[in-house]
């Protein structure tokens, strides 16, 4: 099939930055500027998209610069706006270089191009320090969670055709991105219709773990994806709380490699970090402190979710340990909290896509009980030929559109003599698509119009008078 790029039709494969209108200062989800997206930067089933720049809250709680993109489906929107799905990306490293939105779609081509066929708006953040000015926090799960709050609301404020009513997904980092989310989005955005929550392959019950690392710490218990995970960590933990006295820990290779993960995005990390053994990059165990310090940006909650949420996890996931994620699961629901959860047999990257029905069929429940916008529409009503003499009562006739469920027609008598006007309630035929109302004890000569109401309450304007002289 080929599909319509609406925007990229129009635009060549390079744009300029177009300024968008300013809001508020500093408001998070401000547009700072937006630039449509080429034909091959767009998924398969987008019609159009665009780059954005918005306002957002940072690690410390200061407002930051945040990127991403935004993506449209084909055809016209449904009454009330496409709904949004909000895209929260795993990990692609910590530099700029980093940013989704500067790389190609790969392998996410198929997977956000699922959500559009399926009739989402998607918005994808970047996350703050990707793409923009300042660090990356790696897994600070609120400062990632404002990403993608604040996505929704700058792209609401470009794409009128985008509803209120959205939900986050994401995989990885971008799972515990996508579950913080979900535990602050009601009081962060009150202004929006935050519906759910899905998150695959999430990153829970690692505070522990990670405080044991240290100089003696056996290499052998690491394998070469997790050597780039607490290399991550340790470059996140400097922005994510510039208190904590990091330094202290590492010895030269250390300092080395930490500055190194702050720029180099997966695959070059990894192979940074192929022949680096942790234990040599640390002066001291990691410990309670770091444990600490970490796990206050980190941690996952396990109360105060007030909407559903999806928990995914790949049985033969060897990045999070299925263990780690049903211990999570537990705890959120010893504490009754809103979780569904569900395995698959994948590894990780892998069951993002191995739970793709089951979550398009969760977040389908979660717009269940949306209503339609109310129809504002006025109904319409036409007078037939009045004619100029009425005698004894005869009546005056006319119809209503049958399509605007009218319930009610009303007639206005105008006394060009007098000025005095009276109104009269026609009787309706088959639900007012035809009606009648007498003249009965008036007398004169009249202007006469009609209005129609339906039963939202909404009233037609008066249609265009006629005139008739009345004997009674």
């Amino acid at each position: 099939m080929i599909r319509a790029r609406v925007i990229a039709a129009l635009v060549p494969l390079v744009t300029a930055l177009v300024p968008a209108q300013a809001a508020a200062a500093d408001a998070p989800g401000t547009v700072v500027r937006t630039a449509p997206l080429a034909a091959d930067r767009l998924p398969a089933a987008a019609a159009s998209g665009y780059f954005i720049e918005y306002t957002s809250t940072g690690a410390v709680g200061a407002p930051v610069a945040v990127t991403g993109t935004v993506y449209l489906p084909e055809g016209s929107a449904p009454a009330g706006g496409w709904p949004v799905m909000s895209w929260a990306h795993g990990t692609t490293g910590l530099g700029d270089a980093c940013a989704p939105s500067a790389r190609p779609l790969g392998g996410m081509d198929a997977y956000l191009s699922a959500w559009l066929d399926a009739g989402y708006a998607v918005t994808a953040t970047d996350y703050t320090g990707l793409g923009t000015p300042g660090g990356h926090p790696y897994l600070d799960g609120k400062a990632q969670a404002y990403g993608v709050v604040d996505i929704v609301r700058a792209a609401r404020s470009v794409t009128p055709e985008l509803s209120p009513h959205w939900l986050a997904v994401g995989l990885s980092q971008g799972g515990h991105a996508a579950v913080h989310t979900a535990h602050l989005a009601t009081r962060y955005a009150p202004e929006l219709d935050y519906r759910g929550a899905v998150g695959v392959g999430v990153p829970s019950n690692l505070s522990g773990f990670v405080s044991l690392i240290g100089p003696t710490f056996p290499p052998s218990l690491i394998s070469g994806g997790t050597k780039v995970l607490v290399a991550y960590i340790l470059a996140g933990l400097r922005v994510a709380d510039p208190a904590f006295d990091l330094d202290s820990y590492l010895t030269p290779l250390g300092r080395e490699v930490v500055a190194d993960a702050g720029e180099l995005c997966g695959a070059a990390m990894g192979e940074r970090m192929a022949s680096v053994s942790l234990a040599d990059m640390l002066t001291k165990d990691l410990g309670a402190p770091f444990a600490q310090a970490w796990g206050a940006v980190f941690d996952v909650p396990v109360t105060g979710y007030d909407r559903p949420l999806l928990i995914a996890q790949g049985t033969e996931d060897q990045t999070v340990p299925q263990s780690l994620t049903e211990q999570l699961v537990r705890d959120l629901r010893d504490n009754a909290q809103p979780v569904t959860y569900k395995t698959y047999p994948a590894g990780h990257g892998a069951s993002l896509t191995a739970a793709l029905a089951d979550s398009l069929a969760f977040a389908e429940t979660l717009f269940e009980d949306v209503e339609p916008p109310a129809d504002t529409t006025a109904p319409t009503a036409t007078l037939d030929r009045v004619p100029l003499f009425l005698v004894g009562g005869a009546p005056v006739t006319g119809t209503a559109a049958d399509d605007r469920a009218v319930t009610a027609v009303t007639l206005t008598f105008t006394d060009l003599v007098t000025g005095r006007q009276s109104t009269r309630q026609a009787t309706c035929a088959d639900a007012c698509a035809t009606w009648t109302t007498p003249t009965t004890g008036l007398r004169g000569l009249h202007a006469v119009t009609a209005t129609a109401s339906d039963a939202a309450g909404n009233t037609s304007g008066p249609t265009p008078r006629a005139l008739a002289l009345i004997f009674s």
